[in-house]
C-alpha cells in the first residue's frame, strides 16, 4: 500500500493491498496475532506514505546542529508512523473481535464486509479530528486517479476510503470462498504455506481451487466478480460526477492569474528571502495584471508579513503595485489573533485595504505547529523558526 504513494505513486495497488490482511486476520485466531498483523501493515503504509517527513532534514538554516536534525527528522517520522500504524491494528483487533466465528454463508460474509467498512471509517474519522492525520486510505488516490477522487462530492474523502476498503473486502471474501470451497475444514485450518524438504524455509502455495484450469486457460472463480463489478460502479459513479461542470455558465467565469515564488526554505524567512519573494511577486503580478486577469492569487504565506499591519505592507512594492495596477490580490501572509500569528489569506481590493481574510484552520504539524506541545515541544520546538506559535482560525 505504501507504493500508492509518491514517489512510485501506483494508486491502483491500492484496490487490491488490502484483501491479504483482510484475509489473514480473519484467519487468524489469535486477538494479539490479529492486531500484530495490522500493526505491520500500517507500519509499511504510513512508514512509507510519511517517508517525505524526513525531508525536514538538515535544519542547520534554524540553528539547529547537524546529528540532532537527524535525531529529529528519525523522531518525527517514526512517531506519526505509529499513530497511523494504530489504527490499522485496532481496525484489525476490533475487527477480529466481531466477526463471527463461522465462515459459512454468504450473509457472514456480507456482515464481515459491512463492519470492516464500518470500523475502519469511523477510526478514520476520529483519526482526522486530531493534528497527526496525513495518510488516509483516499491519499492513494491522488492525485492520479481523478474519477474516484470526485466521489468525494458525496460525502467528503471517506468516501473514497469506503470505496477502497469495500473493493479489498470482496476480493478478500471471494479469495476465502474460493479457498474453501468443496473444503469441509474450517477456513482457519488452511494453511498458506509449508515447509520444504524438512527444513525451517518456509514457501508460500495455493491450491488449485481458487483457479479453474480448462484447456490452459484461467477461469477466475465466479466470486471475484463482484468486486471487479463494484470497482467498476465506482468508477462509473465517479466519472460521472467527474463531468459535471461546477460552473455551467462559462460566462461568469473568472480569469485568475497564480504566481508560484518558489523561495528555498533556507532563505525563506531571513532578509535575502523576504526580498527576493516582494520583488518576485511584484515582477509577476504586475506581469499578470497587464495580461487583464480578474485577480491574482499568492500561494501561502508567499509574503510572510503581518498584514494587518497597514504601516508593514504600505512600504511593500507589491503593495504600491496593487495600487497602481488596481487589480485585486489574494495575498498568503500573516495575520493577528490575540497574541499568536494565523496563516491567513487576504482579499487586498484595487484600493488597497482587506476586503476579507481566511484563517488557515487545519495547520501543518511540526511545520506549522508543534503537536502535543506540553509533551514534545521542549524536544521539537526549534522546527518552528516563529516565536510566537501559529494558531487555526476559527470556524465561524
Amino acid at each position: 500500500m505504501g507504493m500508492t504513494t509518491a514517489p512510485v505513486n501506483a494508486w491502483f495497488l491500492a484496490w487490491v493491498a488490502l484483501a491479504p490482511l483482510w484475509v489473514l486476520v480473519i484467519q487468524q485466531e489469535k486477538y494479539l496475532d490479529k492486531f500484530l498483523l495490522g500493526l505491520v501493515w500500517g507500519i509499511g503504509y504510513h512508514g512509507v506514505a510519511l517517508f517525505w517527513i524526513t525531508g525536514i532534514h538538515p535544519m542547520t538554516w534554524l540553528g539547529v546542529p547537524w546529528l540532532a536534525s537527524v535525531a529529529i527528522a528519525l523522531f518525527c517520522w517514526i512517531f506519526i508512523t505509529l499513530w497511523g500504524a494504530i489504527l490499522v491494528a485496532i481496525w484489525a483487533y476490533l475487527f477480529g473481535v466481531l466477526i463471527p466465528t463461522s465462515f459459512s454463508g454468504k450473509i457472514f460474509s456480507f456482515a464481515r464486509v459491512l463492519l470492516g467498512i464500518t470500523l475502519w471509517c469511523c477510526l478514520e474519522k476520529i483519526w482526522s479530528l486530531g493534528s497527526l492525520w496525513w495518510t488516509s486510505l483516499s491519499l492513494t488516490q491522488s492525485n492520479y486517479n481523478l474519477v474516484i477522487l470526485h466521489l468525494s462530492q458525496l460525502s467528503g474523502p471517506i468516501t473514497v476510503t469506503a470505496a477502497i476498503i469495500t473493493v479489498n473486502a470482496l476480493i478478500g471474501e471471494a479469495f476465502i470462498q474460493a479457498k474453501s470451497q468443496g473444503n469441509s475444514e474450517n477456513f482457519q485450518s488452511i494453511k498458506f504455506w509449508k515447509k520444504q524438504n524438512n527444513s525451517d524455509k518456509l514457501n508460500l502455495f495455493f491450491k488449485p481451487s481458487l483457479f479453474i484450469i480448462n484447456y490452459s486457460l484461467f477461469i477466475i472463480h465466479y466470486s471475484f466478480f463482484l468486486p471487479v463489478a463494484t470497482l467498476l460502479f465506482f468508477h462509473i459513479v465517479g466519472f460521472s460526477l467527474y463531468n459535471i461542470p461546477l460552473n455551467p455558465d462559462s460566462e461568469t467565469a473568472l480569469k485568475v492569474g497564480i504566481i508560484q515564488g518558489n523561495i528555498p526554505n533556507e532563505i525563506k524567512l531571513n532578509s535575502t528571502g523576504w526580498y527576493r519573494a516582494v520583488e518576485g511577486y511584484t515582477t509577476g503580478y504586475k506581469k499578470l495584471a497587464d495580461q487583464k486577469v480578474d485577480a491574482v492569487l499568492t500561494p501561502e504565506t508567499a509574503l510572510p508579513f503581518l498584514w494587518t499591519n497597514q504601516n508593514n505592507r504600505r512600504f511593500l512594492s507589491f503593495y504600491q503595485a496593487i495600487l497602481d495596477k488596481k487589480v485585486v490580490a489574494w495575498v498568503g501572509g500573516y495575520g493577528k489573533q490575540d497574541n499568536n500569528l494565523t496563516n491567513s489569506l487576504f482579499t487586498i481590493d484595487n484600493t488597497g485595504e482587506i476586503f476579507s481574510r481566511y484563517d488557515k484552520i487545519k495547520l501543518v504539524p511540526l511545520g506549522e505547529f508543534i503537536p502535543f506541545n506540553e509533551i514534545l515541544g521542549k524536544l521539537i520546538d526549534r522546527l518552528s523558526p516563529l516565536d510566537p506559535h501559529l494558531v487555526p482560525g476559527k470556524t465561524d
